[in-house]
This record gives structure tokens, sequence and C-alpha cells, in this order.
């Protein structure tokens, strides 16, 4: 953890936040529309955008520090040691998540989930093979790794890399908008990913005019969040279609990426360190994984044997025992799997 940079942990620790109280009102109640609390305001098109700003900052990141040692694949050897080295962290508690999954949701058809085993959802997307909620983000992620690998593989001309990884997102987005086939979010999350192999590459967030241009960043992202508050708000975000929505969301995800890396780029200068920010953003991954199953038998427990139905109760619940409970799980979870299993399977691969 002491390697970690302080900013991304800021950055971490805010997307798992966003990604957690955009989640909240399904095991509570809808309290983002203040109607509830007799205040005659109704939040929600907030929430709606939440999720887009949460995804957009874990796969900026993701990009960003999956290149921030301007690695290079030489040949199928160092290929297959970078996969290897990805799955080890992302699959053992992912199929942890994965049979919570099936249970909580009732899930039981074996092609979807030997398709979700194999990290694949995204790929076989359609009406009839649905992601599992949450979960489609490893299948998304798995996707931009092998993208990864073709962009700084060596022995592919320069033209042909940069050929695929363009036109690979409008092949994505005309299959999942045409045929109903693939996962549309490929598409949608692939420019911020890119953005942050980028960033990594040319160190762009590093320079001068970036960092004195906090106050004219951040004030383009709040119209832009604004402006699309009030157009999910009255019309809903696809009122313009599938295609312009497209471009709204991408405008509105590298305006906050930008706008939250320079204040917490500044912020992180006057922190130094943070042992709180570091030990959420340490747990993040398993935050994620695990935070809707933890509600679900929380909210069921409070129920079906204590017997309480007050939403209010049960927010308060969900907020204070809840979340608690889900960073400590976590973060026992990653800490466990890290000194056992990950040292253990590192070194047999070396053996």
């Amino acid at each position: 953890m002491k390697d970690r940079f302080l900013v991304f942990d800021l950055l971490r620790s805010l997307a798992i936040f966003i990604i957690l109280f955009h989640h909240l009102p399904i095991y509570s109640f809808n309290f983002y529309n203040l109607k509830n609390f007799g205040i005659d305001i109704d939040l929600s098109a907030w929430n709606e955008l939440n999720k887009h700003l949460g995804l957009s900052l874990f796969i900026f990141m993701s990009g960003y520090l999956i290149n921030v040692k301007k690695i290079s694949f030489l040949d199928w050897n160092t290929v297959g040691k970078f996969l290897y080295k990805r799955i080890i962290r992302i699959f053992p508690m992912y199929y942890i998540a994965l049979i919570c999954f099936c249970y909580i949701f009732s899930i039981s058809e074996p092609l979807r989930i030997i398709i979700h085993i194999f990290g694949l959802q995204s790929l076989f997307f359609s009406k009839h093979l649905l992601s599992f909620p949450t979960l489609w983000f490893v299948g998304t992620i798995l996707v931009y790794y092998f993208i990864f690998i073709i962009y700084k593989a060596e022995k592919i001309s320069r033209i042909y890399r940069l050929l695929v990884i363009s036109i690979f997102p409008f092949i994505v987005f005309f299959v999942s908008t045409s045929l109903h086939f693939m996962d549309y979010r490929i598409s949608l999350y692939y420019w911020t990913f890119l953005f942050g192999i980028y960033c990594a590459e040319s160190r762009i967030l590093e320079t001068t005019w970036l960092k004195k241009s906090t106050l004219i960043i951040t004030p383009v992202f709040l119209c832009v969040f604004i402006s699309c508050f009030v157009l999910e708000k009255n019309y809903g975000i696809d009122y313009f279609g599938v295609r312009k929505s497209y471009i709204i969301l991408n405008i509105l995800m590298f305006s906050f990426i930008l706008s939250i890396y320079s204040i917490f780029n500044s912020l992180a200068k006057i922190l130094k360190s943070s042992q709180a920010v570091q030990s959420i953003a340490y747990a993040s991954y398993g935050m994620y994984l695990f935070h809707r199953p933890i509600w679900f038998f929380l909210k069921k427990i409070a129920q079906e044997t204590i017997g309480i139905n007050n939403q209010y109760i049960l927010l308060t619940i969900e907020v204070f025992i809840g979340i608690p409970t889900i960073f400590v799980f976590a973060y026992f979870v990653q800490s466990f799997y890290e000194r056992y299993c990950i040292q253990y399977l590192q070194n047999r691969n070396m053996s």
C-alpha cells in the first residue's frame, strides 16, 4: 500500500462511494427524491448520471495504472505473464461474488453462468444472455486488457495497432445498437480507458497548464453536469438518440475525470498521506464486488428476522451498518487473498 499514488487512492475512494450510493436506493428507497423527506425536489436524475461518473473513474484509472510502467509485449511469453498477473488478481474474488449473485438473483441458467465464469459476459451480451448486475464490469475490463495487449504488441506494425484500437469501439457500437449483440458499455467507456493509457504514456496530467486550469475545468464540468441533469430529468439522456447520448455522456465523463483529477491532485499535495483513504482504495475492488450481496443479506435479516420494514430505518441500517461492514469485509478478504493466495500463485508461476 505504501507505493500507491495518493491522488489515485482519492480517485478510487470517490469512485467506489459514488457506485455505492448509486446502488443504495435498490436496498432502501429512492432518497434522491427529496419528496420522501418532505422537500419538493427530485434529484433522481443525479443518480442516473452517478453510475457514469463512478465507472468512468474506475476505468480511467485501470487504463492509467496498467500503463504507468510503460510495459510492452515482445512475445507470447510476456503476454502470458501479463494476463496471468491480472487473472490471479481479478478472478478468485470475482468467483466468490459470482456465487453470491447467483443466489441473490436466483440465476441458474448453465450457459449464462459458464459465460460469466470465463469472463465473456460483455462479448456475448444479448437479450437472451444478460450480464449479471455489477459483474458485467469485470467482463468489460478483460476486453480492455486485450485491447491494451494489441496496443503494446511490439511485433505488430504501429499503423495496424492504431487501426485496430480506433475501429474496435465503432464495431462494438454498431453490433450492440443495430444487432443487439455485445455490451454497448464496452464502447461507451472505451475512450476513458484509452485516455488513461494515454495519460500514463504522455504524463499530460503532470503538465503545468493542466495544473493551473482547475478553475477553468471545474466550472466546465459543472455546466456539462447541470445540462445533463436537466436533460435526464425532463427527457432522458437518450432523448436525442443513442449516437448523440453516446457523445454527451463521454463529454460528461471526460470533463468529470479532468476536473476531479485536478482537484485531487492539489488535495494530495496538502494531505501528503492518509491511511483512511489508502485503506478504502485498497479495499475498493472487494467493496465493488460484495456491496450488493452484503446489503441484500442485511436487508433480509432486518426485514425477515428482526421485522423492520420502515424505509428510513432500513436506509439508516444500510448506511451506518452496511457500508462499514462492506469495507471491513472487503479489506480483510483482499488482505487475506494477497497475503496467502496471490503470493502462492506468483511463486508457483515462477517455479
